[in-house]
């Protein structure tokens, strides 16, 4: 139940930390380290409190801790553990946050997330949300829905399109509290978008038919194609 954490600033390289459990992984507490990785793995459950990678890391070395949350491997290959946050829990990740469920849901629907890096992973079904940073997917595959909701930017990966597709075999839902929208990459692979409420720019480009609701810009609008 009690926090776990490495001394910032302290002259050491920063501390990676691993956490396993065979069925249930509740963090009650904080966990942080100032620029390390964290990896947590479970066979059923991930509960997450407050999780942070960010910090202020030794001169000449990169401060990009990034976050791991899978399933555990067993007889029956690797396991779908849902993954969820505490109430008043949040995420300040640096690097890219990989989330490798199988069908399992993760919801990280705190509004004070702070995502830096990509976002990454397979799931069913993914909530998440970020803050004035915005939201940024890389590789990302969901058999399910996606909802991603921001106080700023929603954007994707455009650099090595074949490397980092987003692929919504549901409904893609979209809240960038009037920001931008941006997935510029034609090798996406949307079904469906919704988006909620205005956006002040949209880039939509996709590699098959895509279903596309409403869509109300504020600023020189966009592409959908």
């Amino acid at each position: 139940d009690g926090k776990i954490s490495d001394a910032i600033r302290d002259g050491r390289d920063a501390l990676d930390i691993e956490l396993e459990a065979g069925e249930r992984l509740t963090l009650n507490k904080g966990i942080s380290t100032s620029g390390g990785s964290i990896s947590l793995e479970a066979g059923t459950e991930i509960t997450l409190g407050n999780v942070v990678t960010e910090g202020s890391c030794q001169e000449n070395s990169p401060c990009v801790g990034n976050l791991t949350l899978r399933g555990r491997e067993n007889s029956e290959g690797i396991s779908s553990p849902n993954i969820s946050q505490k109430d008043d829990s949040h995420l300040q990740i640096a690097g890219t946050t990989t989330i490798d469920i199988g069908a399992g849901i993760a919801t990280l629907n705190s509004s004070d997330n702070r995502f830096l890096g990509p976002i990454n992973g397979v799931a069913q079904h993914l909530t998440v949300s970020g803050g004035d940073d915005g939201l940024t997917f890389g590789a990302l595959t969901l058999t399910g829905n996606l909802t991603a909701t921001a106080t700023g930017n929603i954007t994707d990966i455009t650099d090595g399109d074949a490397d980092n597709i987003i692929r919504v075999d549901g409904l893609a839902t979209f809240n960038t509290s009037e920001n931008s929208l941006f997935l510029a990459s034609r090798a996406h692979q949307l079904s469906a978008v919704g988006i909620v409420g205005n956006v002040q720019q949209v880039t939509l480009k996709n590699s098959r038919n895509l279903e596309v609701g409403a869509i109300t810009t504020t600023g020189e609008g966009g592409a959908v194609d």
